[in-house]
């Protein structure tokens, strides 16, 4: 996906497990960007995840134009009325920071540079 705009950023934290499913004491953080891509007269809005991030703060802020790799995938849960409830959310692989100006791009992960 390319030419995606980041609307909103989050970041949750976590305690890693290892393999045994006992927490290590380390904390990662899962990232989450709310994106709105325009193809033509259309628009999609997704929630973008990215995880095992060491940082808590957040690569992309609002605003930035990004591009991405990653996998679509439906997530299941139940609602307060037991209710069963889905959405689709992009498991990122990598994104992108474009700089319209000069057209440059930033690679945001795996290097994991932050933004200064």
């Amino acid at each position: 996906m390319v030419g995606a705009e980041i609307l909103f950023n989050n970041s949750f934290p976590y305690q890693v497990k290892d393999k045994n499913g006992k927490t290590t004491g380390k904390t990662r953080y899962i990232h989450t960007y709310g994106i709105k891509c325009t193809n033509g007269s259309r628009t999609s809005r997704f929630i973008v995840k990215t995880f095992n991030n060491e940082s808590e703060e957040t690569y992309c802020v609002i605003g930035d134009i990004i591009k991405l790799t990653g996998t679509l995938v439906e997530e299941k849960w139940k609602d307060d009325e037991g209710d069963w409830v889905s959405r689709v959310s992009i498991y990122a692989d990598s994104i992108d920071i474009i700089d319209d100006e000069d057209d440059e791009v930033e690679d945001v992960k795996p290097k994991r540079k932050t933004r200064k």
